[in-house]
């Protein structure tokens, strides 16, 4: 859980910001650039979680009942924070899809002309 820990706290103020950003503002290369940035860190943030999740269980099992309520709520923290990356990234990878589809309807009107 080090491991996992010391890579989330890498996160910069440009992640920590990234719902701000406008996607259909950048350019080509700079959304792709974004999204893999985004990406990474939702990755992370996703394994985070799940680590979260799975010593919250191992608590309860063990009958250690502040460490699971602790456990639990870091868990949600980090899942509600996970989301948040998520939605970005879906909104990075929709853009790059609609984008891709009007420069195929343009390269078809353009053949068919």
């Amino acid at each position: 859980m080090d491991l996992i820990t010391k890579a989330v706290a890498l996160e910069n103020d440009r992640i920590k910001n990234a719902g701000s950003v406008n996607v259909k503002s950048l350019s080509d290369n700079d959304l792709k650039e974004f999204g893999d940035f985004v990406n990474t860190f939702e990755s992370a943030r996703s394994f985070y979680t799940s680590l979260l999740i799975q010593s919250t269980r191992l608590a309860e099992i063990e009958a250690r009942t502040a460490d699971k309520d602790k456990f639990k709520q870091q868990a949600d923290d980090a899942k509600k924070s996970f989301l948040e990356l998520a939605a970005i990234d879906k909104s990075v990878k929709q853009e790059i899809e609609d984008r891709r589809k009007a420069k195929e309807e343009e390269s078809n009107t353009n053949t068919q002309k």
